[in-house]
C-alpha cells in the first residue's frame, strides 16, 4: 500500500517520502556530531599544584592518560613499572 503525492509535478510514494525524511536527519545528525577542534599540543593550562609533590602527580597521571590514548591499557602498566623502579 504506498500512497502517491503530487510534488513539484512528480508522483511520488510516500515510502520514498520518508525514506529522504530519514536520511536528511541521520546525515544532518552525523555532520553535526563533528565536535569541536582539540587544541594544539604544547598550550595546556597553566598548573595551580599547591606542592611539587601534587605537580608530579598530575604530570603522571596526564601522561597515563596521553598513553592509554595511543597505546592502550597495556602501556599504562609498563608506564607504572617504569615510575615504579
Amino acid at each position: 500500500m504506498v500512497v502517491y503525492y503530487q510534488i513539484a509535478g512528480q508522483k511520488v510514494g510516500s515510502h520514498m517520502l520518508s525514506i529522504g525524511v530519514l536520511s536528511t536527519l541521520f546525515l544532518g545528525s552525523w555532520s553535526m556530531m563533528g565536535g569541536s577542534k582539540k587544541p594544539a599540543a604544547g598550550q595546556a593550562p597553566p598548573m595551580n599544584a599547591s606542592s611539587k609533590d601534587e605537580e608530579n602527580f598530575i604530570q603522571y597521571v596526564d601522561t597515563l592518560h596521553v598513553e592509554k590514548e595511543r597505546f592502550g591499557s597495556w602501556s599504562i602498566a609498563a608506564a607504572f613499572v617504569a615510575m615504579d623502579g
